[in-house]
């Protein structure tokens, strides 16, 4: 591998992802909770924090709130993709060398779902690399031949795996599938280094009592916020995100992404024949991971951007060690990661196409709202309540399945999508014969209509 190719595709990947964040794309639902939390952080006036929404997403999003426009949060999102490849980089070097960690970044850095999601405001690429740091902690203290002198470095993992929690509390399947996996394989080696351990353990004892002393006082009971996001995880059925992983998963990663995780669990499978202990871990840590994750929530491939980058790096070990050396090598790798590129691009640029579409009249109808609330108080009612209450400056709330028009204040509003989701006709009814001749406005896109079609903002003035 050279540097001037890795330097090339890098500011590919870079100034498309820039191109992407200017493109302006509105923040989605999940999007747009992060930066009402980040406004309720910085003592704005936001509808409460969910419960279920890990709060140090909060912190990232304050940039964004400070920097006002959709721009301010692409702009760190990127920065915070970069610091996941980077972390990418780093566990590979320490389970592999520097020859696999390049390859496992160049193809990391190239696979779809990293590069859809690169500007995104959400907590799987923050949460993503302290799980990685997590990882590269516990191999650098507990494989053979590991440094006696540093075995202390391992009471980092605790704090590392703090912060994976508070990024985004799904990781916690995560973290616990590679300590599994890794006392597993290493049992031996744990014996020996039970004093680090310890006081990573103390330490991630620590710094999650707050979550628990704050679930308790919420909910009365210490697991009461997990509970509750694993209540909102949005499966249809128990096992369907292992559905989704064990098939429909292959298809975010793009070609490159997805032949080197296939060759990861070859490479976990032989591994301890070949006396690949990494290797061995990985694979059990991965599989570990999709069966929780599977089971706990509906599948998306964000979720598991981690087992990605695990059964990437080792496969990248695996094939670079039965490859032909030469020129073929290389040129055949360059083509697979800039076709990967390609399809990935080519992707992220119709999704984001479509997204815009979809969240533009959101954002417009939210415009509508602040405008006619002139800075009154104010209240919105809709489906996507999150994102209307950060385009409008009202108070957001869901469309609940009993509406009172009678009950709206004099700056109160409904909007309602074509083909929206979470709203009952029945409400629009009664808003129509109920509320004292409603204001109607509709609001579209600069491109035409998404997903859920075009917006009537409808201003309720009570009888």
């Amino acid at each position: 591998m050279t540097g001037r190719r890795t330097a090339t595709i890098a500011a590919v990947i870079a100034l498309a992802l820039v191109g992407i964040a200017l493109f302006g794309q509105p923040l989605g639902h999940d999007e747009a909770v992060y930066a009402l939390g980040g406004k309720l952080l910085l003592g704005g006036d936001a509808s409460p924090y969910p419960l279920h929404r890990p709060i140090g997403m909060q912190l990232v999003a304050v940039p964004g709130v400070l920097g006002g426009g959709e721009l301010g949060f692409r702009l760190p999102a990127i920065a915070l993709t970069g610091v996941f490849v980077a972390a990418a980089w780093a566990l590979a070097r320490r389970a592999y060398d520097r020859g696999v960690a390049a390859w496992t970044v160049v193809i990391v850095a190239t696979s779809y779902e990293v590069v859809r999601r690169g500007t995104e405001l959400l907590p799987d690429m923050p949460s993503g690399a302290c799980v990685l740091g997590f990882t590269a902690v516990l191999i650098g203290g507990l494989r053979p031949g590991a440094d006696p002198a540093r075995r202390w470095r391992l009471a980092w993992a605790g704090p590392l795996a703090v912060a994976a929690f508070y990024l985004r509390y799904g990781a916690l399947g995560t973290l616990g599938a590679i300590a599994i996996a890794a006392a597993i394989v290493w049992r031996r080696q744990l014996r020996a280094n039970l004093g680090p351990l310890a006081l990573a353990v103390g330490l991630t004892a620590i710094g999650l009592a707050p979550h628990v002393l704050q679930s308790l006082d919420a909910t009365g009971d210490p697991l009461g916020m997990l509970r509750e996001a694993s209540r909102l995880a949005g499966r249809a059925y128990t096992g369907e995100g292992l559905v989704f992983y064990a098939g429909r998963w292959w298809t975010w990663l793009g070609p490159a992404a997805a032949v080197a995780a296939a060759a990861g669990i070859v490479a976990a499978v032989t591994a301890r024949r070949r006396g690949d202990d990494v290797s061995a871990v990985f694979g059990l840590a991965s599989a570990i991971a999709f069966v929780v994750l599977g089971l706990q929530a509906h599948g998306e491939a964000r979720f598991v951007l981690v087992p990605e980058v695990l059964l990437v790096s080792a496969g990248t070990s695996w094939l670079s060690a039965r490859a032909t050396a030469g020129r073929m090598r290389g040129t055949t790798a360059w083509v697979g990661a800039w076709a990967s590129l390609a399809i990935a691009l080519a992707g992220t640029g119709w999704s984001t196409f479509q997204a815009k579409v979809t969240f533009e009249p959101a954002a417009g109808a939210g415009a509508v709202a602040r405008r006619a609330a002139a800075g009154a108080p104010c209240q919105v009612w809709s489906g996507q309540w999150a994102q209307l209450e950060w385009y409008s400056g009202c108070r957001g709330e869901p469309i609940p399945a009993a509406f009172e028009p009678r009950s709206a204040r004099s700056a109160a509003f409904l909007v309602w999508f074509d083909r929206g989701r979470r709203q009952d006709p029945a409400v629009l009814e009664a808003v129509t014969r109920e509320a004292s001749n409603p204001h109607a406005v509709p609001v579209g896109g600069s491109y035409g209509y998404g997903a859920w079609g075009s917006a009537t903002v409808y201003r309720l003035t009570p009888r």
